[in-house]
């Protein structure tokens, strides 16, 4: 059974935002009893977990291992737990725990889900550090008693957790999630994980405007955002320790995704899908602000998936959410640029520079 719905890989929006899963699966062949190593990450999970609990499936969303799903089952399926490895491609760990705790109360084959244990910070066992969060549910109606969901992040990988069980308890299942966590390998980090804080609403509502007009055709910022990315917004001193932004929770309702703002910024925002690390990227153009002698800043819409970034025509003002919802799914895209291996690809459309 998949528990966390995956984003296409194109964002085909119409099947994302109904919650259909648009991507299939393709199996990973690892040996019987033998640990499964993620290739990408260096991330190792046990042949079993929980003091015996068999894996089942293995399994990948593309064909990168860039978005992984690992599945161990107890017999007669009395216990379920998924493990998936997904690329951290944007927000952090509270934001897509927030669309994963989004997810499991809007209703699912385990039955109807009530909090029993709020969402905390916890440090997962072989880290070093609180930058978990985990919440335990009480269910009712589908055969289970509990579920329970947790996410953590390694370097630029998340790792997330559901477990659900038809005879613990909640307080059994989170000791049992403790189990599960035991039982995953971690790379040696090269950069620290910050400690996670469960996610706050935003101080007030961003303003929802007229439709943005396009700003004039500037080829030489286009370029150097498809290399770097529309989310880089300045260049700081190296010397500078730039503190990750702490996101919150926009009120603005859209059914299978939520809207997220940087340190409740009133000029960028992004449109986060589903609970697997793909989104939508709304804010100012900051290469073009480098770039260009003009005073008044652009905005970029650029949808984000695993291994690459599509981005759009530049704007005078912030496009507001149903703009930017209807340009990823049928605006025309002025680059294409790829994100993951040695050999990047970079496609600018010959109409934005003409």
């Amino acid at each position: 059974m998949r528990y966390l719905l995956r984003a296409a890989a194109a964002l085909g929006l119409s099947a994302a935002l109904v919650g259909a899963p648009v991507a299939a699966e393709t199996p990973i062949s690892v040996g019987q009893g033998k640990p499964f190593k993620h290739k990408p990450s260096g991330i190792v999970v046990s042949a079993d977990i929980a003091g015996g609990i068999p894996r089942g499936a293995v399994a990948q969303y593309d064909d990168k291992q860039l978005d992984v799903i690992v599945d161990y089952r107890s017999p007669g399926d009395t216990e379920v737990t998924t493990i998936f490895l997904f690329r951290n491609v944007t927000g952090d760990v509270p934001l897509w725990f927030d669309r994963i705790q989004q997810t499991v109360e809007s209703g699912n084959k385990l039955g109807v889900m009530k909090l029993a244990i709020p969402p905390a910070a916890f440090t997962p066992a072989g880290q070093s550090n609180a930058r978990g969060l985990r919440a335990v549910y009480g269910a009712s109606g589908a055969g289970f008693t509990s579920s329970a969901a947790a996410l953590t992040a390694t370097g630029e990988w998340y790792v997330a957790v559901r477990e659900s069980s038809k005879t613990l308890t909640p307080e059994q299942l989170q000791a049992r999630l403790e189990q599960t966590f035991a039982a995953i390998q971690w790379p040696k980090e090269k950069v620290a994980t910050p400690v996670a804080a469960a996610m706050t609403d935003c101080s007030k509502p961003l303003a929802q405007g007229e439709d943005a007009q396009p700003a004039p055709a500037d080829t030489g910022s286009l370029l150097i955002a498809s290399v770097l990315g529309g989310i880089v917004t300045n260049a700081p001193d190296k010397s500078e320790v730039v503190a990750p932004a702490r996101w919150c929770r926009d009120p603005y309702k859209i059914d299978g995704a939520g809207v997220y703002r940087p340190d409740n910024s009133t000029d960028g925002y992004l449109i986060a899908f589903q609970d697997a690390g793909r989104g939508i990227w709304v804010g100012k153009n900051g290469i073009a602000g480098l770039l260009s002698s003009a005073s008044e800043p652009t905005f970029m819409v650029e949808s984000i998936d695993m291994d690459h970034r599509d981005g759009f025509t530049s704007f005078k003002t912030l496009p507001n959410v149903a703009q930017a919802l209807w340009l990823a799914e049928k605006g025309a895209r002025t680059y294409s640029s790829s994100t993951w291996g040695k050999n990047k690809n970079i496609n600018i459309s010959t109409d934005a520079i003409k």
